[in-house]
């Protein structure tokens, strides 16, 4: 008799502890977070906010309420900065990826906590730090950041009145070159030295650029007219510059470093001689085209942060 209550006992043990199994299995939540890395680069006016877009595997939820957050954090390996929360938004887009439903939202993060000034935030594989009331912290990799808040006056020598640029086609739409309207004031020659975006992964292609008697059509291609298959992932040489003495056309040809990536928007810095002085212009960030807002279209840049509750 003992033998057999004994077995019971130890038979109902056994069947508690597979229910307690099954049950936390059941009501177990995780929540996917998807960010996608990219290039950050602007001209910083004061007041102007840097927008990131994330993607949750769920509508409602505590890490999307401003309610719930303490304090926000810019880092890389060898920097950080708090940074503050505008606003995030619903941007009532929703996705399907690996058969998961995800919602787009927008963080609008600002630079209003410390003081910053004449300065250059450059981040390399950045992360976006958010700590919550409950003590929790997600780290959302973001991509890289260069951030000029420099104060700027251009001189009047020369101005940009047209820009735009050209695309191929490999497996996906990658730009390919920068038209440029730039107008010289002075009457005399200037010398383009360097043109900078503040992208580590492209550069304008001084080297190859070439100044048009005419404005291409908007879907004209840079092999026509360089008249040559232009290497887009080649080295190029270093160039004593561009002579501009009168209103020109340009046509600069983009490198990129380690592949072709798909890069919609960034600022121009150009450096310029005029009668013997150093001189630059600064072009806030200008946005070419709209990149495909979805996750299937950049699914080789998706990182992912799950949280488990």
């Amino acid at each position: 008799m003992r033998k057999v209550f004994t077995v019971t006992i130890a038979l109902f043990m056994v069947i508690g502890a597979v229910l307690i199994v099954i049950f936390d299995k059941e009501f177990e939540t995780t929540l996917s977070i998807l960010t996608i890395k990219q290039n950050y680069q602007r001209l910083m006016t004061e007041g102007e906010k840097l927008s990131l877009t994330v993607y949750l595997s769920s509508e409602d939820s505590f890490m999307t309420d401003m309610n719930n957050i303490d304090s926000m954090y810019l880092f890389d390996n060898e920097n950080e900065i708090e940074v503050g929360l505008s606003k995030i938004s619903y941007l009532d887009y929703k996705e399907k990826y690996q058969d998961i439903d995800y919602f787009a939202y927008v963080i609008d993060i600002n630079f209003s906590v410390v003081s910053i000034s004449d300065f250059i935030l450059e981040l390399e594989n950045a992360y976006l730090e958010i700590h919550y009331l409950n003590t929790e912290v997600i780290d959302l990799e973001i991509g890289d950041i260069y951030l000029n808040f420099a104060d700027y006056v251009n001189p009047s020598y020369i101005d940009i009145d047209r820009m735009f640029g050209l695309y191929k086609t490999t497996e996906f739409e990658y730009l390919s070159a920068v038209i440029l309207g730039m107008n010289n004031f002075t009457g005399m020659d200037i010398i383009i030295k360097k043109i900078e975006t503040g992208n580590k992964e492209i550069s304008l292609d001084l080297k190859h650029s070439i100044i048009l008697s005419d404005i291409p059509d908007y879907q004209a291609d840079i092999d026509d007219l360089l008249g040559y298959n232009y290497d887009a992932m080649s080295l190029t040489e270093a160039t004593d510059g561009i002579n501009i003495n009168e209103n020109s056309i340009l046509c600069i040809p983009l490198l990129y470093g380690n592949e072709l990536t798909r890069i919609n928007r960034f600022p121009l810095i150009i450096t310029y001689l005029y009668n013997q002085t150093e001189y630059r212009y600064y072009m806030d960030d200008f946005q070419f085209n709209s990149l495909v807002l979805g996750l299937e279209a950049n699914s080789g840049r998706i990182r992912e942060f799950v949280y488990h509750y």
